[in-house]
């Protein structure tokens, strides 16, 4: 298959690149959830975690970016899933990282 073959609507394009954006925004918006002190850490990464979820797998299926096939959304589930665990461990690593080396400075 070609790739420079592929024709594609514009009003598809933009369709798509709007919805990007929009996720992005929303992407970036739901990340203050974690500025929320009152809630623990665990709280607040299913929180983010099940937003994430509702918002991005509608929209994906809905724009025909995931097929409605049982075994390609729940390959899509999976790999989302490891991303998003991929990505709270290392940010947890960091922060663990971070507040280690701001104690051993306050030691000294």
């Amino acid at each position: 298959m070609n790739v420079l073959a592929i024709e594609v609507p514009v009003s598809k394009l933009w369709t798509d690149m709007a919805v990007s954006l929009a996720l992005g925004i929303y992407f970036g918006l739901s990340s203050l959830m974690f500025d929320i002190e009152r809630w623990s850490r665990l709280k607040q990464t299913v929180i983010h975690g099940l937003t994430s979820l509702a918002v991005f797998f509608p929209t994906a299926i809905r724009l025909n970016w995931i097929p409605l096939d049982r075994g390609v959304m729940m390959t899509c589930l999976l790999i989302f899933l490891t991303i998003y665990v991929l990505f709270w461990f290392c940010a947890w690593w960091y922060y663990k990282r971070l507040a280690q080396s701001m104690n051993e400075i306050v030691k000294k």
